[in-house]
């Protein structure tokens, strides 16, 4: 099959079945753990597809489906390992997963994205050869700087009043922090904007396309749009930001 019929038949098959797992759960279920368990296992997924090429030393000569079976198996195991401390440290080991676990889980991919494609994993696939050991680096690497943006930037004291509330889990961050959220997924928006011009204008200086100051660049670009994006839609047609967020950023 040839494109573009492959990538419209994939495309349709992708949005039938995501349509037909939602539809399996009510709302509480899939706003709590079924969210909290994809945005688990989607860094380790960027991991696989993106720094490892999707063909690590350890799976390259299998066939298929053998690999891909592998590749899911060591994305679902390091997606609960990570989901499992995500659990304990930022959620306070609350069943179902409280909101503030969850949006930690999403902001998790978001830096996961920046990370292996806005840097294309730099430093560590400077530092670290194997490409199995850099890909598992970077991946330690961003819910450390998740964590700490996450400290410093998201406040959930808002929601004081819900039942599940806990201060002590709280990061007390700078910004309420569904807003928070909302600017980090639009910023990311931008990522995948510069990559449907293949980098243009970056790729007209050979200075700007080497690391880390492609990823500096692509970062405040991205950065500057976002809030650009962020204050017309919210700050200036007054939309609630989730609103905002499911009109545009995330269509």
């Amino acid at each position: 099959m040839k494109q573009p019929a492959l990538g419209i038949i994939a495309t349709v098959l992708i949005i039938a079945v995501s349509l037909g797992v939602i539809s399996l759960f009510d709302f509480p279920t899939f706003g709590s753990w079924v969210i909290f368990v994809m945005a688990s296992i989607i860094p380790m997924e960027i991991v696989i597809g993106v720094t490892w090429g999707a063909n690590p030393g350890f799976v390259s000569s299998q066939p298929q489906p053998l690999k891909g079976i592998l590749l899911v198996l060591v994305n679902i195991v390091v997606g609960v390992i990570v989901g499992g401390i995500c659990h304990a440290v930022v959620g306070g080991a609350i069943a179902p997963p409280v909101p503030i676990l969850v949006l930690f889980g999403i902001v998790s991919v978001v830096v996961t994205f920046w990370m292996a494609i806005m840097f294309g994993g730099w430093p560590f696939t400077s530092l670290i050869k194997n490409p199995v050991g850099a890909g598992l680096a970077m991946l330690a690497a961003i819910y450390i700087i998740n964590y700490l943006l996450f400290r410093v930037f998201f406040d959930f004291s808002f929601m004081a009043g819900a039942p599940w509330y806990k201060a002590s889990i709280d990061p007390h961050g700078m910004f309420n922090g569904v807003n928070a959220q909302v600017f980090y997924v639009t910023a990311l928006t931008f990522l995948f904007v510069m990559l449907h011009f293949d980098l243009w204008p970056f790729t007209s200086s050979p200075a700007v396309m080497k690391q880390p100051v492609l990823g500096i660049v692509w970062t405040l670009l991205a950065l500057a749009l976002g809030a650009l994006a962020y204050y017309i839609g919210v700050n200036t047609l007054g939309m609630d930001p989730m609103m905002f967020l499911i009109s545009g950023p995330i269509p």
